[in-house]
This record gives structure tokens, C-alpha cells and sequence, in this order.
């Protein structure tokens, strides 16, 4: 397995972790954005009793009694619902965490493979990008006209010199877009189109 296999499955691996991290996150902030609604109701209703007893001591109109009565059974109703929800969205959480955990113990396994077979000076490509690229450090290269051998950066969208898409096929080293920098990859059918280019050239 050549540089740029392995910095592709790197990056696919990193994928993975990343989305069912944020997966269990989302799960956890759902889960504290419930528990905020319980106490924030619960606030509301303290308030409302409050009323209640200085509406009492006052001895306003029934009527107003009546209204902060029919208030507050509908901020308990609303707080039982709410901690229902908490509860499900514990629950979600708890569930996530164990299904995810030795999927995420597996590929932390993997990437740890992979990263032993790279080079430092590749790590530190793949590192910089991923800081520098918003998390894409890889293009995939556009063949835009074989007879012309035309190609561009997927990234960035700018051409890119056909013996750069050339080496690409031998794997020995990592090939950068000279605009953007990220790693350039071709997919597998355009990749068996190069050799023809080669012999052509």
C-alpha cells in the first residue's frame, strides 16, 4: 500500500470517528437542552405558586385565582413532559455510547496502524490541511478533457499540470494542487485512463 492509499484511508477512517463523535454529542446536547426546559418550567412554576399565595392573602377575585390555578397545571403538565424527554434522551445517549464505543475502539485501533506506516513528513502534510482546509485535505482531480489532458483540482477548482496527474498513478509520493496545496487523488476509472496519456506523450 503506497503514501496515498494509506493517507486515503487515514482520512476515511478520520471521517468515521468524527461522525459518530458528533453523534454522541448531539445525543449528550439534546439531553442538557431538556434538563434547561425542566428548569426553566420549574422556575416558572415557583413563580406562579408565589402568585398564588399573595393572591390568596390579598383575597383578589376568584377569577384571577382560577387563572393561576389552570397556569400552573399546565406548567406541571409541561414539566412531566419535559422530563420524559430527558429521560429519552438519556437513554438515546447511554444506547449511542455502547453501540459506538468498540466502533470507535476499532477504528482508533486502525488509525493507529496506519499512522505507524506513514512517514513524518506525510503526517505532517495530512495535519496541516486538515487545520488549514476546514477538515477536506484531500481533491479529487477532474479530468476535463483527456485528448488535452486538461485536469483540475476538485478543491479549488484550478488546473492542474498533467505530469502531476501522471505521477499520481506511480504512488511513490504524495502529489499537492500548487494552488490550494490539498492532496490529489484520482478515482479508480480515471486512474487506468494515465497510462494511455503516458504512452501518448
Amino acid at each position: 500500500m503506497n503514501a496515498l492509499d494509506n493517507i486515503l484511508n487515514l482520512h476515511r477512517i478520520d471521517q468515521m470517528i468524527e461522525r459518530l463523535r458528533s453523534a454522541i454529542e448531539s445525543a449528550r446536547n439534546d439531553a442538557v437542552e431538556h434538563w434547561r426546559s425542566v428548569i426553566a418550567l420549574e422556575n416558572a412554576a415557583t413563580h406562579i405558586e408565589k402568585l398564588r399565595e399573595e393572591t390568596f392573602l390579598q383575597r383578589t377575585h376568584p377569577s384571577e385565582h382560577r387563572l393561576l390555578a389552570g397556569e400552573s397545571m399546565r406548567l406541571k403538565s409541561s414539566m412531566m413532559a419535559a422530563r420524559r424527554n430527558v429521560q429519552s434522551a438519556e437513554s438515546r445517549m447511554a444506547q449511542l455510547q455502547v453501540e459506538c464505543g468498540a466502533t470507535l475502539e476499532y477504528l482508533c485501533g486502525q488509525r493507529e496502524a496506519i499512522l505507524a506506516k506513514l512517514s513524518r513528513e506525510h503526517l505532517s502534510i495530512y495535519s496541516r490541511l486538515i487545520s488549514e482546509c476546514g477538515h477536506e485535505p484531500l481533491a479529487l482531480v477532474e479530468i476535463r478533457d483527456p485528448q488535452r489532458m486538461e485536469c483540475a483540482c476538485t478543491g479549488c477548482c484550478m488546473t492542474i499540470p498533467g505530469e502531476s496527474v501522471r505521477q499520481l498513478r506511480s504512488g511513490r509520493d504524495l502529489i499537492q494542487c500548487p494552488t490550494c496545496s490539498r492532496i490529489l487523488y484520482l478515482c479508480d476509472a480515471d486512474a487506468n485512463r494515465i497510462p494511455a496519456w503516458r504512452s501518448a506523450s
